[in-house]
C-alpha cells in the first residue's frame, strides 16, 4: 500500500492519513483489512458521513474508491504494514 502510494505522488502525511484510515476500519469491524468485503467497506464510509458526520471529500478518498485496504496485512503485533 505504501509503495503504491509513494508512486502516486502521495505526501508522507496524506499516506499516514489513508493508514489511519484503514487501521481505524480494521478496529472497527475487529478483523484484517483484507477481510472486509466491499458491502462492509461502503458500510463504514456511510457510518462515518452520517454518524459521524465526516466532510464528502474524506468519505471519497482513494481508499473508499479503490478499496486501498486490501492490500494490507497486520503483523504478528497487530499493525497493519503494506
Amino acid at each position: 500500500m505504501i509503495k503504491d502510494m509513494q508512486l502516486r505522488g502521495l505526501s508522507h502525511r496524506k499516506q499516514r492519513a489513508y493508514i489511519r484510515v484503514v487501521r481505524e476500519l480494521a478496529e472497527y469491524y475487529s478483523k484484517s483489512p483484507d477481510q472486509i468485503s466491499e458491502e462492509e467497506l461502503r458500510a463504514y464510509f456511510l457510518y462515518l458521513k452520517n454518524e459521524l458526520a465526516f466532510h464528502e471529500a474524506i468519505v471519497q478518498s482513494p481508499c473508499a474508491a479503490s478499496n486501498c485496504s486490501t492490500s494490507v496485512h497486520s503483523n504478528d503485533n497487530g499493525q497493519y504494514l503494506s
